[in-house]
């Protein structure tokens, strides 16, 4: 009785589809391009609809927060700017622009003017990394036609990021 309990749950199993079976990976993706134009970094975080929720609801003791209200889209572009820094001589201080649902996903905008591009950065990038143990972060950034990625886990708190001579 047990091994035909066992047999009708893994065919039961096998029947889903790939994606049912599947682990979805905790990863926010950052992207930090240069606007020559305007002399400023445009920078924009995209992080999972569940784990901006679970956070908003950690942080802001939110009971049932809705991501197409703005105050709730602030407080995640909040949520996130104290866990994101870009330093570097001659990058201003940064800006939160806002935040807005994207399907699956949050986007949250932050911009810095730039005065000169440094060769050499550092970034932090800690977004839900208090909440999911296995929750990584890439950081690409463009600057001048080049780009570095970096990616933050749990033992990352903050990371320096060669620019060099791609600032032309």
């Amino acid at each position: 009785m047990q091994r035909r309990a066992f047999v009708g749950t893994t065919l039961a199993a096998l029947a889903l589809p790939l994606p049912a079976l599947s682990h979805r990976l905790r990863y926010g993706l950052t992207s930090v391009v240069w606007n020559a134009r305007t002399d400023v970094l445009e920078i924009t975080h995209r992080l999972h609809v569940h784990d901006v929720l679970r956070a908003l609801v950690e942080h802001y003791d939110l009971r049932n927060p809705d991501l197409t209200d703005v105050r709730t889209l602030a407080q995640a572009t909040l949520y996130t700017s104290k866990r994101f820094a870009l330093i570097g001589e001659g990058i201003g201080r940064l800006t939160d622009v806002g935040a807005e649902l994207a399907g699956e996903f949050v986007l949250v905008f932050q911009e810095a003017a730039v005065v000169s591009l440094p060769d050499r950065v550092r970034v932090r990038a800690r977004m839900l990394m208090e909440l999911f143990p296995e929750q990584q972060n890439q950081v690409n950034l463009h600057v001048n036609g080049v780009s570095r990625t970096v990616v933050f886990g749990q033992e990352d708190l903050e990371r320096g990021v060669e620019l060099g001579s791609s600032l032309g």
